[in-house]
């Protein structure tokens, strides 16, 4: 697999390209990135104060030719995966047909060997129009981008239609899959406590309606203690998340434990709503005993109760996300970039000098001694 040149789709049909052998490209290849560096000169001052902004990749273009002759061998033949298939006349090697290449507009999941140059063509025209992004990979090295441009000529160098000539440039985006954290929002942990205390007030004051109607009820009885459970641990909860005076900074001690008593209160809740999908409904309850009006009001209370659990699950689970992003062993210090700030500002501050702003930049995947306002910045730890 080290010496094949892999063209893989991240996005939409999930495509990939597979060139091996005689199918690959004309080597060397070039892969460059540029520093994009601004230069100001002062007034009478022999030095010029130069700004690190970032490096950008350099497009990179591919060219060979695709030989019927060559491709016949296993060691040359490309393969698809999640194409369309092949139409008897693409997969045939006696020539080439008018008809279409692909059959079909569903995604075909298995592997297709591929023997014809005018295929391969088709192949990198349709990844080239569905323009999703790619994953491009030789050997160790690997990007990511888009395919921008794919010219082709028929009949080189022989003048047979069966040998191509072509060209793929490559816009590339980076050496990484996903992009640095870029959170909107802090943390705010006093909404956090407020929005907890409000679900819970809404659930106690659907039980009670539920009580209100006095009948002998399963349902009511089954769901008290749980909720009271829960209610205790959201006490419990928004107590200690009041004494939280800073929602932009968190040490990550006590992120954990929050994380821990939410991730406490999310099971809980989902063992609740379990209960609630399996005992007798509370309008079955009330029907029971003959309460016609009581029927209605019993089943709606019951799924205001349950969609409150829902929301009060998916509340947790969205914190926990949040607050993950201030926990690790590796880090000294997790805050959000406001629009002052520098790396070398950050690295002053944690380290004792700017100089250390390459390693947070690495860690975060910057590239760059400025990061937008907003954008998480987790600091590590040196030796």
């Amino acid at each position: 697999m080290s010496g094949a040149m892999i063209f893989e789709q991240l996005t939409g049909s999930r495509r990939s390209i597979t060139l091996r052998g005689r199918s690959m490209c004309y080597r060397p290849i070039t892969l460059a990135r540029t520093q994009r560096v601004t230069t100001t000169w002062l007034p009478a001052n022999p030095k010029a104060i130069q700004q690190v902004i970032g490096p950008t990749f350099e497009p990179t273009t591919l060219n060979g030719v695709w030989k019927d002759k060559y491709l016949g061998t296993d060691d040359s033949a490309v393969e698809l995966i999640n194409f369309p298939r092949l139409s008897p006349a693409a997969n045939g090697q006696a020539g080439v047909a008018s008809s279409s290449t692909f059959v079909g507009n569903n995604a075909f999941p298995g592997t297709q060997r591929v023997r014809l140059a005018r295929v391969i063509v088709d192949a990198f025209e349709l990844m080239l129009a569905e323009g999703q992004d790619i994953r491009w990979q030789w050997d160790q090295y690997v990007r990511y981008g888009k395919i921008k441009r794919f010219p082709f000529q028929l009949g080189v160098p022989t003048g047979g239609i069966e040998d191509i000539g072509w060209e793929l440039e490559i816009e590339w985006s980076g050496d990484i899959a996903s992009p640095p954290i870029v959170v909107k929002t802090t943390v705010n942990l006093l909404a956090t406590a407020a929005g907890l205390a409000k679900l819970v007030q809404q659930l106690n004051d659907a039980l009670a309606k539920l009580g209100q109607l006095k009948q002998p009820n399963a349902f009511v009885n089954a769901i008290t203690a749980p909720l009271a459970s829960i209610a205790a641990l959201v006490a419990a909860l928004v107590s200690g998340l009041r004494k939280v005076v800073s929602v932009t900074q968190l040490r990550s001690d006590l992120a954990k434990t929050v994380g821990a008593q939410l991730q406490a209160l999310k099971l809980l809740v989902r063992e609740l709503i379990t209960s609630i999908d399996s005992i007798l409904p509370a309008s079955g309850e009330a029907a029971k005993v003959g309460a016609a009006d009581a029927v209605q009001i019993a089943a709606l209370v019951q799924a205001a109760i349950r969609k409150r659990l829902v929301e009060l699950a998916s509340f947790a689970a969205e914190q926990q996300r949040l607050l993950a992003l201030f926990e690790g062993d590796e880090v000294i210090a997790t805050f959000f970039a406001d629009s002052a700030m520098t790396l070398r500002d950050v690295s002053t501050r944690y380290y004792g000098r700017p100089d250390e702003w390459v390693t947070i930049s690495n860690f975060n995947a910057f590239y760059s001694t400025t990061v937008p306002a907003g954008t998480l910045v987790r600091v590590p730890k040196i030796g």
